[in-house]
């Protein structure tokens, strides 16, 4: 075992002999309070592939955060070389922090190395931390062997040319220049063996059993002015395609070892190229695999499509398809920056409505210059849109309420209507798209609270909705009378 605090002091083994890394991919809360499949770690997996090409050692710890310093306690060699956090912005940098705490308090001396979409946005901030030694922001896979190399080998001189990394240098903090993208040209072999698969398989009310997800490609040519996968990366948002060879691989891994009949495409975005889509169906049938699939996608490529496609997905397996209006309001659209219109969105609902694929639908509310004249359109699009769908497979539309996130458009915008941006980690960790009433003064400044009284009404309405339509032959009596209460929440206002 490595040294801990308090034990008697003993000769260390030389970092250019330790080659064990411990990835932490701490849960947000929401995961920890629902009893229900974890979300396979996909970025944690690409990192931990990158290091055992590299010869590394590789864990993965993928848990809550007692569970998380026990497995740790377990694993735990004397040649452990650093600890790896993962990290989006909100409640799992809550977790990430008390974990962070834990290590730096038990393990003295081995390096946390930080990473993950809210480092890559506020690298310099992050290294600000104390619970923080490196950072690597953007893409890891290129960079965090070298860093490791760096770190094992003693040879500080080297970080300071290196990019996508940060570092402290006496006082001084240190951030490289952005190292680009990966090109996704290789056949990726992720280590799923690294996790205990049986807590990530979900159970799907549409025949599915065990669902996984996969990545067919990275980047998204779309600029949302809300959303990070699209701003805090550019100008790595490059669209980048995994081989049709490499998808084929990693489904059939995934239904042969792993017993998947749900493939789920969680790319940032997808259906860029039908031909493309057309290619990767007909190629896992080929290879005798049988699966369904569900993926999301932007309205208006979905109308792109011929009308022989969806035909073509719905006998090679496609059956949910999914994507994120936002907003019933036009203006509200345009200032989000979706580039789309409303009577799109109501086109490909009627389309995916006519070839009966489950669908589900992403909405945004309480963003700056929404008014409450704008709230009533989205939920009246939400209404429209109910009447249309099957039992759903997982909740009809979800009512997500925005937050300001750094390194997007209208995170700027955000500041403008009186929104003070956090300075630490911990601050950060407080953001919850969940909490509406507690956070007006410190997320959400400009909104009123007779729109957030008429929204805290209308999230209750859709959630009650969702829970009726979950199931076949759900009773219908009942939701239509949420139809009526949804209704007359349209008309009082």
């Amino acid at each position: 075992m490595i040294e801990e605090r308090n034990n008697s002091k003993r000769a260390a083994t030389p970092s250019y002999n330790k080659n064990q890394v411990i990835i932490i991919n701490p849960l947000p809360l929401l995961s920890q309070m629902r009893n229900s499949a974890l979300f396979l770690p996909l970025g944690a997996l690409y990192i931990a592939d990158a290091l055992l090409d590299a010869g590394y050692n590789v864990s993965i710890i993928n848990t809550d955060n007692e569970k998380a310093l026990a497995e740790i306690k377990k694993i735990i060699s004397k040649n452990l070389l650093c600890f790896c956090i993962s990290t989006m912005s909100g409640t799992q940098l809550i977790n990430a922090v008390v974990i962070a705490k834990a290590l730096k308090t038990k393990y003295i001396g081995v390096p946390l190395i930080w990473g993950g979409p809210h480092i890559t946005a506020l690298p310099r901030q992050t290294l600000e931390s104390n619970l923080v030694d490196y950072i690597c922001w953007g893409e890891g896979e290129e960079t965090i062997s070298p860093l490791l190399d760096s770190i094992k080998s003693n040879n500080n001189a080297s970080l300071f040319n290196m990019p996508g990394i940060g570092f402290k240098n006496k006082k001084s903090i240190i951030v490289g220049k952005n190292a680009g993208y990966s090109y996704l040209l290789k056949i990726f072999h992720l280590p799923y063996h690294l996790l205990d698969m049986s807590k990530y398989s979900r159970q799907l009310a549409i025949g599915a059993e065990k669902e996984f997800p996969i990545l067919t490609s990275r980047g998204c040519p779309f600029r949302c002015k809300f959303c990070s996968n699209s701003s805090v990366l550019w100008p790595n948002t490059k669209i980048r395609f995994h081989t049709i060879d490499n998808i084929v691989n990693d489904i059939k891994t995934l239904v042969r070892e792993y017993g998947a009949d749900m493939i789920t495409f969680a790319d940032d975005g997808f259906l860029y190229s039908e031909k493309r889509l057309i290619n990767i169906l007909s190629a896992v049938r080929e290879e005798g695999i049988v699966v369904k699939y569900r993926f999301a996608a932007r309205a208006d490529l979905l109308l792109k499509l011929k009308e022989e496609t969806f035909s073509f997905m719905k006998e090679h397996g496609v059956v949910a398809i999914g994507f994120a209006p936002e907003s019933g309001s036009q203006k509200i659209l345009d200032y989000l920056g979706k580039n789309i219109t409303i009577e799109q969105i109501y086109r490909i609902d009627r389309v995916l409505s006519r070839y009966k694929f489950y669908k589900n639908y992403n909405f945004m509310v309480c963003s700056p210059r929404e008014t409450m004249e704008d709230l009533k359109l989205t939920l009246r699009m939400i209404l429209d849109l109910a009447r249309t769908s099957m039992y759903s497979p997982y909740p009809f539309g979800t009512l997500f309420k925005y937050i300001p996130l750094p390194g997007t458009e209208l995170y700027e915008d955000a500041i403008k209507f009186g929104f003070k941006p956090p300075q630490t980690l911990n601050q950060w960790g407080e953001f919850d798209h969940r909490d509406i009433f507690d956070s007006i003064d410190r997320v959400r400044p400009w909104a009123r609270k007779k729109n957030l009284v008429y929204m805290q009404k209308a999230i209750e309405l859709v959630e009650r909705l969702n829970f009726q339509m979950i199931g076949e032959g759900y009773d219908k009596r009942v939701v239509s009378e949420i139809f009526k209460e949804m209704d007359n929440l349209i008309e009082r206002g």
